[in-house]
């Protein structure tokens, strides 16, 4: 793999990130645009949404511990 690879896997992953906090920002209001209040339902969104992002965030860190791996060769 080389650096425009690895830059490749950052960039999907960040607009994945990105899709999240936008998915997660549309689940935390109604149909109407309205907030929900619900303490219950912005926690189950917010741990949905964390996971997403750590998903994401340990892609890009299994990513770059193999390209470290196959460049110290």
């Amino acid at each position: 793999m080389d650096k425009s690879k690895l830059g490749d896997v950052f960039s999907m992953c960040t607009l994945m990130m990105h899709d999240a906090v936008t998915d997660f920002y549309e689940n935390i209001h109604d149909d109407k645009g309205i907030p929900i209040s619900s303490v219950d339902d912005v926690t189950k969104k917010a741990s949905a949404l964390k996971s997403r992002l750590l998903s994401e965030v340990q892609m890009v860190v299994d990513i770059t511990l193999e390209y470290g791996e196959s460049h110290a060769r």
